[in-house]
């Protein structure tokens, strides 16, 4: 979402998202296929089969079982070097979209703040003045992720890798996704994005890829939501204990609850209740084609998420035809 920000509008952005999903997934099959061979050739040289040579997963895989795989290679200096230089660009490349990500958001946060204040006519705090400059918000937010990652360097770093990738993987990735599909296609209004997308690029979006984005996308991550709790209540995390377990809980639902904070106040200050949002997601949807006009895209455009509010009136009526 940070680097599709800085998009051009009439970049094909279908093509575009196509494109990078294939890549990425031709990538992984290929680096499965090179592991593979790797661990193959290793097996046939200790004459044990591939489960008796790989017994361990995660870190240990990539430092210990693959350095011992390339140990046994004609060469293997040279691609010893290749492998752990791809292991440091990639890692590298993954925390610039992970600091941007975060940096893109809180400098949005800093710049709205700012207004207020000017708005207001008040002095701009010495805090948020500190903050606008271009380097300071980078500059914490990786001071920021090196404190956190020293956790990861002591003796129980592995463990820790361990129970944050299992809770950031299994749930707040497929959590964060279920809600983009749920806030997108159904809260917003899958047919206003749709108008707008097409006001603004000038490309419609296929059928099938409506039916994806709003009902198999939303079923597929409830259904791995479903399937990782069941295997998280049959097999826990190996290791843990309950105070790591419920920090892993806190670190998974914490983003979940902060957006569900700001929801509930930006509804709040809309004088709207959280049935009246509800209400309001239903009239959307049905009223997005007389709502959302040519004339008034651009500003449904800039309209941040849960715009196009029904008057009170409106409310009631709904209320009283759906028996409320």
């Amino acid at each position: 979402v940070t680097f599709g920000s800085y998009n051009n509008p009439k970049e094909p952005i279908l093509k575009n998202s196509i494109t990078v999903a294939l890549i990425n997934s031709l990538t992984s099959l290929f680096g499965g296929m090179a592991m593979f061979a790797i661990l193959g050739y290793m097996a046939k040289s200790k004459e044990q089969p591939i489960d008796e040579v790989v017994k361990e997963a995660g870190p240990g895989f990539v430092f210990v079982i693959v350095p011992e795989a390339l140990a046994l290679m004609p060469a293997a200096s040279f691609f010893s070097f290749l492998f752990f230089f791809m292991l440091a660009s990639l890692g590298l490349d993954s925390a610039f979209s992970l600091v941007e990500a975060a940096v893109g958001v809180l400098r949005d946060e800093v710049e709205n703040a700012v207004q207020r204040f000017k708005d207001r006519g008040l002095p701009t705090p010495r805090l948020l003045s500190h903050l606008s400059t271009p380097w300071a918000v980078p500059l914490w937010c990786c001071l920021a992720g090196l404190l956190i990652g020293l956790l990861f360097c002591t003796r129980a770093g592995v463990h820790w890798i361990g129970l944050f990738d299992h809770f950031v993987s299994d749930y707040l990735l497929t959590g964060v996704c279920l809600m983009e599909f749920i806030v997108i296609s159904w809260g917003y209004g899958f047919s206003k994005y749709e108008a707008i997308l097409k006001h603004t690029t000038g490309q419609t979006v296929p059928f099938l890829v409506a039916v994806m984005w709003r009902f198999v996308g939303p079923f597929l991550m409830v259904l791995l939501l479903i399937f990782a709790i069941v295997h998280e209540v049959r097999d826990p995390v190996e290791g843990s204990t309950p105070w790591s377990l419920a920090i892993g809980w806190i670190t998974c639902l914490t983003p979940f609850l902060w957006w569900g904070k700001n929801f509930i106040h930006s509804r709040h200050r809309q004088g709207l209740s959280l049935l009246d949002s509800a209400l309001c997601c239903l009239h959307q949807r049905r009223t997005v084609r007389m709502s959302v006009s040519m004339s008034q895209l651009p500003k449904a455009a800039s309209t941040k998420i849960g715009g196009f509010v029904p008057r009170r009136a409106s409310l009631e009526q709904e209320r009283e035809d759906l028996g409320l």
